[in-house]
């Protein structure tokens, strides 16, 4: 059984992991104007920082676990980044739908319907297999910071 201890870095890592697409979350809502146009088009800017951001907050919290984490940094980054991406797949829409209220579309942010998303089938096994996919990208990320760490030395 784990001591309690070494768990620390390990919640550290995945509420850093919801913080991040939080942040990126807020940019996009910033962004992406609501509720005017159904299909509003993206200011230029963002169209081209959207992928590379998208992908900065997949892999810079896991490459952080590998260069500061003393115990395990690669499990503890690839671990993180499945538990965060889960989380905000389920948490995410009501969290910007409670900080951006008018991004709340016929129930999308209600709590409720985050529980209730859980009880779907397809929901879980769609959110576990895009968990696992961004865990194995920040395992990648997190032998970086690992391989910088060492190399530093």
């Amino acid at each position: 059984m784990p001591r309690a201890h070494s768990m620390v870095p390990l919640v550290i890592a995945a509420l850093g992991q919801v913080a991040a697409y939080f942040l990126s979350a807020v940019l996009e809502a910033y962004a992406i104007p609501c509720c005017a146009d159904p299909t509003p088009a993206l200011p230029p800017w963002y169209a081209h920082i959207a992928t590379p951001i998208h992908f900065l907050v997949m892999l810079a919290p896991a490459f952080l676990c590998g260069l500061f984490v003393p115990s395990r940094p690669i499990l503890t980054g690839a671990v993180a980044a499945a538990v965060g991406s889960f989380l905000w797949f389920l948490l995410g829409a009501h969290t910007i739908a409670t900080v951006f209220p008018s991004r709340a579309i016929s129930g999308l942010g209600q709590f409720q319907n985050a529980l209730w998303s859980l009880t779907s089938l397809s929901f879980v096994v769609s959110s576990t297999v895009t968990a696992a996919c961004y865990a194995a990208a920040a395992a990648g990320a997190a032998s970086g910071g690992f391989l910088v760490r060492n190399r530093a030395r």
